[in-house]
């Protein structure tokens, strides 16, 4: 649906207002909060915006979510750093909104940090432009359909974005949309396809982008507990190559 929309909205058939008009309507038939799920100490409660539109970081956690409920087929949280990010989010639970409140899969279960693959825990990984010759077989540079296919690295880039001017919410939006360069994944799982480690549960993504006419280079870390809805992105940010510790 948001694809279609995108296609009119560039195209001209549709009016940026009505495609929000559009999009705020689905919030009544997909996904929600349901008011009636609890989290421990605190609850969930609608925030209704009206015609506003959504503070920046919030709407990167929507389509987080999605991302991840898609991936798996969940509020989102950011918390603070723990092995030298810039910046750190993560799903909990996403679901589709049920026709009766407190019905339905979805169960609240909190992050175990300890069940993340001992090879993605640790400090953030360098900046890689290019594989190491001798590792050639952990990893993969995205080709251009895979990222018309795959429109979360375009998510991604934009947390990597955000996440470096994430104290300045004017800069951000200015300097949307980006333009990624190049990406380059890195896993220890293996796939037959090498296109294929885009899906690792657990992968590294190099990205090399421009907004508007400055290059960044970014390191995103995803990796999960092995919970239905947990996903955890590590993403820290630069302007220049960030200098070996």
């Amino acid at each position: 649906m948001v694809d279609a929309l995108r296609k009119l909205l560039d195209s001209g058939k549709l009016s940026e207002e009505d495609c929000h008009s559009i999009l705020r309507g689905l919030g009544n038939k997909g996904f929600d909060i349901d008011v009636h799920v609890r989290i421990p100490e605190r609850g969930i409660h609608p925030h209704e915006l009206g015609k506003r539109q959504p503070p920046c970081d919030i709407a990167l956690y929507g389509r987080l979510g999605v991302h991840c409920f898609n991936f798996e087929k969940s509020s989102v949280t950011d918390s603070f750093s723990q092995n030298g990010e810039h910046l750190r989010v993560f799903t909990q639970i996403c679901r589709l909104k049920p026709e009766k409140p407190g019905e339905g899969e979805g169960a609240f279960s909190l992050l175990d940090d300890e069940a993340v693959d001992e090879l993605y825990k640790g400090r953030m990984p360098n900046f890689l432009s290019e594989a190491n010759p001798d590792d050639r077989l952990r990893f993969y540079e995205v080709q251009e359909q895979d990222i018309c296919e795959n429109d979360w690295l375009r998510l991604y880039t934009d947390f990597a974005l955000y996440c470096y001017w994430q104290y300045n919410e004017d800069a951000f939006k200015f300097c949307l949309p980006s333009e990624i360069n190049k990406i380059l994944v890195e896993t220890f799982e293996t796939h037959t396809d090498p296109s294929l480690k885009l899906k690792s549960s657990n992968a590294i993504f190099h990205i090399n982008f421009t907004a508007k006419s400055r290059d960044y280079i970014s390191v995103v870390r995803r990796t999960t507990d092995g919970k239905t809805g947990h996903m955890i992105l590590q993403i820290s940010t630069w302007t220049n190559p960030p200098s070996s510790p």
